[in-house]
């Protein structure tokens, strides 16, 4: 991962975004012990991202998700609540409603939270239609191999006794 980070700090005069995007592949791939730098380097890419980019949504989003992985729930808000209509159902719009939720602002907590949950709900749902069409597709499938003598005899065999 030094490489990586190497690379994005280098990369990172000429193309700030695509140095900020090196590093987000790079990060499953880092080994524990390489997690912290990696992190430390995508959050000084980032805040030099928005320093230049304030209204660059995706580096917000990833900003604030770096700073609640440190605990630093502070910076999260102030990073945030700025940008606080042009979450919609982003990292940041949990992240927010979570703070708001925790100081006992339900109103504010749930304008944030209901679109991020709503979101997912429906990928969970898209997920779940998609999986149960495609069980369905192989079921035929596997029938009509049967059906059409193409399984291994045994499973004939062992059939018919």
């Amino acid at each position: 991962m030094p490489k990586a980070v190497a690379l994005a700090e280098k990369q990172a005069g000429e193309d700030l975004d695509g140095a900020v995007s090196l590093l987000r592949a790079a990060a499953p791939f880092a080994t524990e012990s390489e997690i912290e730098a990696l992190a430390q380097a995508r959050t000084k890419l980032l805040e030099q991202l928005i320093a230049q980019q304030p209204d660059n949504m995706d580096a917000v989003d990833d900003l604030a998700v770096l700073y609640e992985a440190e605990g630093n729930f502070e910076r999260c808000e102030e990073l945030l609540a700025p940008h606080r209509d042009a979450l919609g159902d982003r990292e940041g719009a949990r992240v927010l409603g979570q703070i708001h939720s925790s100081r006992g602002e339900y109103e504010a907590a749930q304008a944030l939270l209901v679109p991020y949950a709503e979101a997912r709900l429906q990928a969970l749902h898209d997920a779940e239609t998609a999986l149960q069409a495609t069980a369905e597709l192989l079921q035929e499938k596997l029938i009509q191999q049967l059906n059409d003598g193409e399984a291994d005899q045994a499973f004939y065999s062992g059939y018919e006794s």
